[in-house]
């Protein structure tokens, strides 16, 4: 598994949904990712997925 630790801003408040069949927690979020360097000014943006106890800890206290 590879891990990967990004610091940015919310694009939208997260999307909380439970699954179908076990009904576990999944939220969505986007990330806007300042670029350094060369490219300072722009912005990279990453589409993330939390599980769970995770899930449901952005969808109560993260918000844009």
């Amino acid at each position: 598994m590879n891990i990967v630790v990004e610091t940015g801003r919310f694009v939208k408040d997260p999307e909380i949904r439970r699954t179908a069949q076990s009904g576990m927690a999944v939220a969505g979020v986007t990330l806007a990712v300042d670029r350094t360097g060369r490219e300072k000014g722009r912005a990279d943006f990453s589409a993330c997925k939390a599980f769970d106890k995770a899930a449901e800890t952005i969808g109560t206290y993260f918000h844009k």
